[in-house]
């Protein structure tokens, strides 16, 4: 949530954006979740209803299923095609006001800095840092708010359906999340690991490389080769691990 804060002054400039593409998401991702419903109404009141002829049925069923492609040929595909272009203007904009910010900031530092670091890694921060932004304000706006109404919209639907079965199914679900949760950090966790390793074996290889003319002159390849061996061996180990994970 600190780190929110943070971008919130930008968010604000360009909130009317943000907004319109949410309503798009709105309907991009509960649209299709009114089909369940319908297909529940054609089985079990419509075909079921005895006092309609076929020919009353057949027109109702011609009537859904062109009102169904109306509203997912010109409803859903323009508010599609809203939400992309709105989220992605917004975040173009707040990238492009932060790219001047930091370029500003980089004006107001002092000599010193500048003698101390390279220009190559300031210029890589200033485009690296900012292009990952774009991908935390992707993610925070463009799904995190409208999957948890889409999933608040699936859970009130189910439950009108079905409580028992509905608390069955969060309890499932959540089951599953806190499950993945455990199994993502046991996998992050033997990803640093085999990561850390690999720079000491990057570190090996790069050192026996400088000092083959020596290993020559003292006929050491073969120990340098069963060294990298038993590195490359516990590199598999690591590898293995974090696969099996």
């Amino acid at each position: 949530m600190s780190d929110f804060k943070l971008f919130l002054p930008y968010v604000k400039q360009v909130k009317k954006l943000y907004m319109l593409g949410f309503v798009g998401s709105l309907f991009r991702f509960l649209i299709p979740l009114f089909v369940p419903l319908i297909l529940k109404y054609i089985f079990d009141q419509l075909l079921q209803n005895e006092a309609l002829t076929r020919r009353e049925m057949l027109e109702q069923l011609l009537f859904i299923a062109t009102g169904m492609l109306v509203i997912f040929l010109f409803i859903r595909t323009p508010m599609e095609y809203i939400r992309q272009f709105c989220i992605h203007k917004a975040n173009n904009t707040i990238i492009k006001r932060l790219r001047k910010d930091a370029f500003k900031k980089v004006h107001s530092l002092d000599a010193k800095y500048f003698v101390e670091n390279k220009s190559g890694e300031i210029g890589t921060r200033f485009f690296d840092d900012i292009e990952k932004v774009k991908g935390f304000l992707t993610a925070m706006f463009g799904n995190i708010w409208i999957e948890t109404i889409v999933l608040l919209f699936v859970v009130v639907v189910m439950l009108t359906l079905n409580i028992k079965l509905t608390i069955l199914s969060v309890l499932l679900v959540g089951f599953q999340f806190v499950l993945a949760h455990i199994l993502s950090k046991k996998f992050k966790k033997s990803t640093r690991s085999m990561m850390s390793y690999r720079s000491v074996m990057s570190g090996f290889i790069f050192e026996k490389i400088q000092g083959a003319f020596l290993s020559k002159l003292f006929a050491s390849e073969k120990r340098d080769k069963e060294e990298l061996n038993q590195h490359l061996t516990h590199f598999d180990r690591l590898t293995d691990k974090r696969m099996l994970r």
